[in-house]
């Protein structure tokens, strides 16, 4: 995790952390910088993180809330939890196609450290959320921690498109019910490594079991808790 030490009541690095939210904030920050909350956010548009931008957000135990995709990535996201209790989440009840929690366009970077992402709703392709799409998009996630759980879509939680990556080295993905595996490499030029973390108690319906790869995208598992 990013957090560690104790900065103004927030758990965090040496950097400026900048404290964000209030009663009536239903927005996210749009600029470079690294931000902790302060409250429970609402939103009802998505929080575009712009390409060239570098935004790094502590949940910091609140929750975010959306009925639209909550995050459409173009740039760097860094997305964390400091709180003791590891309370943080994200919750959408959009039905979007290809993840209404997050959706990673070309060149984007989705870092996920902390935080519980769940979507309420079955939606097609990506029950949570979608790394590249189109033919020639390059995104990547990597997931250090956190947990994705109780979704349901119907080609993969995680969908993979264009050359995309999955990098998987600690967390948690449970719970969850799809199909066409639970992660779906769609992509041609997709590339998926599982270096760590838990991935226990999903379906995967029709095809695939915990990932399905569409064309001979590599697949590297290991090091990892699987039931």
């Amino acid at each position: 995790c990013e957090c560690v030490g104790n900065v103004s009541g927030h758990s965090c690095t040496a950097q400026n952390w900048i404290p964000w939210g209030n009663a009536t904030t239903n927005s996210l920050p749009t600029e470079s910088g690294y931000y902790y909350l302060v409250g429970d956010i609402t939103l009802s548009e998505t929080a575009t993180i712009a390409a060239g931008t570098d935004i790094h957000l502590c949940l910091n135990g609140h929750t975010i809330t959306s009925s639209v995709r909550t995050f459409g990535i173009k740039g760097t996201f860094t997305l964390t939890d400091c709180s003791a209790q590891k309370t943080g989440t994200v919750v959408s009840s959009s039905t979007t196609s290809y993840g209404p929690v997050f959706y990673c366009y070309i060149n984007s970077v989705f870092n996920l450290y902390g935080g519980t992402l769940t979507a309420t709703s079955t939606t097609l392709a990506g029950g949570i959320g979608t790394i590249g799409n189109n033919t020639s998009d390059a995104a990547t996630m990597n997931m250090y921690g956190g947990e994705i759980s109780g979704n349901s879509g119907s080609s993969g939680i995680i969908y993979m498109g264009g050359a995309s990556d999955f990098n998987m080295y600690g967390g948690t993905i449970k719970n969850n019910t799809a199909n066409n595996g639970i992660i779906y490499a769609y992509g041609s030029g997709n590339a998926v490594a599982i270096h760590g973390g838990t991935i226990s108690n999903n379906t995967a319906n029709v095809s695939g079991g915990v990932v399905y790869a569409r064309s001979t995208s590599p697949i590297t598992i290991k090091n990892a808790t699987i039931t």
